[in-house]
């Protein structure tokens, strides 16, 4: 897959192509979906930090949420994936801390 970067950046445009990659099986579209937005969910989930006394890896629940929601996404839908993304694992991780 030609992505148009030139440089660690990530257009909308290849972001749409590295989802419908992923939709297809594609796991290296996912790693590097996962590896550009990390950044930007570890800065959104900073507040539940505190999970991590509750669950016992909470990076690795983040983004085992985060390639759920990979699949999930609808690119047909008006939200970034991003946000999508995050609202995402938020639920994920509050259902998770309601169980326990």
């Amino acid at each position: 897959m030609k992505l148009s970067n030139t440089k660690n950046t990530i257009t909308f445009y290849d972001e749409l192509l590295l989802i419908k990659a992923a939709h297809n099986g594609n796991v290296d579209a996912e790693d590097m979906l996962y590896s550009h937005h990390k950044k930007i969910l570890e800065r959104d989930l900073y507040k539940y930090k505190f999970l991590h006394v509750v669950l016992d890896d909470l990076p690795s629940q983040i983004e085992s949420s985060y390639r759920v929601a990979i699949h999930k996404y609808s690119i047909d839908s008006n939200v970034k994936f991003i946000n999508f993304a995050s609202w995402f694992i938020k639920n994920t991780l509050e259902r998770k801390c309601a169980t326990t």
